[in-house]
């Protein structure tokens, strides 16, 4: 491979890809979400986003979703645990491996199916 060819393979490669779709913060404040982390998954409402850190209120750790894309389109849950009323939870963002808006209601009580 020539140099000329490399050098543009390189600048290809490490060229930074930028969103073209999406309106507004990622992570709006007040805005629902679940949130997947390495070891963790949760659901609840943004009040306070910093560079590191994610803040949910109404949160729930959720155990077992059942299929997946039936716990992203309509919330069905088979096991998790509701957080206390004025509990905050905080999530590290270093450790997200994704996350998405949801539009379902957040459960208010634990669930065990």
């Amino acid at each position: 491979m020539k140099k000329k060819e490399l050098k543009k393979l390189i600048k290809e490669l490490t060229k930074k890809e930028t969103a073209t779709n999406c309106s507004g913060d990622l992570y709006s404040l007040g805005s629902k979400c679940m949130i997947r982390t390495v070891t963790m998954i949760y659901i609840g409402e943004i009040v306070h986003v910093t560079s590191g850190e994610i803040v949910l209120v109404k949160a729930s750790w959720v155990a077992s979703t059942g299929e997946w894309s039936d716990f992203i389109a309509e919330g069905e849950i088979r096991t998790s645990s509701v957080y206390p009323v004025m509990a905050s939870v905080i999530v590290n963002r270093g450790a997200i491996t994704d996350s998405c808006a949801i539009s379902w209601e957040l459960p208010k009580t634990d669930i065990d199916k």
